[in-house]
């Protein structure tokens, strides 16, 4: 493959970040700016397109960790110590994200705080977040961890958490590995209960969100809280 530099003008990823903006660029070709340089043979956009391939496309590659990075070719130890870094600050900007005061709950942007973080989990996990009045984050905990297509939740050890942290709104977020998110049957009937045990204690449960690895289902939007 040619190298980077020996690319058209239009066709650098640098070149091209620079006069069309980074979102015009392809995920190879924001991976390739971030490797920097490529090895004997390969330029950074081979290097990247290899890293996608191998680990499955870029969700996978964003929950590895810098171990394992390291272990890819063409990469090494300083530049995938740099592609760590970035994920970990993506990481937290979508944690902090999720822990921002709201006044209206939009099902959609709450739910991409998670996904990325859910990425590359091969059991159900379910985390609850409880929320003052106002809307500022209490706390947040991972509750459950299930196995690779099940999970089942205790309706009153979640109320107990949400009122031992004093919480008066609540949300329970947990994610699919099979990335089909419609709920089970037991999802429903475990969700309405929640709901009712926490009406009748004076709790406002905000939602229940079911996660893959794009997509969501969000009982609040589907009218079942």
């Amino acid at each position: 493959m040619p190298r980077i530099k020996d690319l058209p003008e239009g066709e650098k990823p640098r070149e091209k970040a620079i006069r069309d903006g980074l979102h015009s660029l392809s995920n190879r070709e924001i991976l390739a700016l971030i490797i920097a340089c490529g090895t004997k043979g390969k330029s950074a956009l081979d290097v990247a397109d290899s890293l996608l391939s191998e680990s499955h496309g870029l969700h996978a590659l964003f929950s590895l960790p810098y171990e394992a990075l390291k272990s890819f070719a063409g990469l090494g130890k300083r530049r995938a110590l740099s592609l760590a870094a970035c994920f970990e600050l993506a990481k937290r900007m979508n944690k902090e994200e999720a822990r921002k005061p709201f006044l209206s709950y939009d099902p959609k942007t709450f739910s991409q705080a998670f996904i990325e973080r859910f990425a590359g989990e091969s059991r159900e996990k379910l985390i609850l977040l409880a929320y003052q009045r106002n809307g500022c984050l209490i706390f947040e905990k991972t509750m459950y961890s299930g196995s690779c297509d099940s999970l089942c939740f205790s309706p009153q050890e979640i109320l107990f958490e949400v009122m031992k942290g004093a919480g008066k709104r609540f949300i329970i977020v947990h994610n699919h590995p099979s990335n089909e998110v419609l709920p089970s049957l037991e999802d429903t009937n475990l969700t309405i209960k929640l709901q009712n045990d926490a009406r009748s204690l004076g709790i406002k449960m905000i939602d229940h969100l079911i996660l893959g690895n794009r997509d969501y289902y969000s009982f609040h939007e589907s009218g079942l809280i």
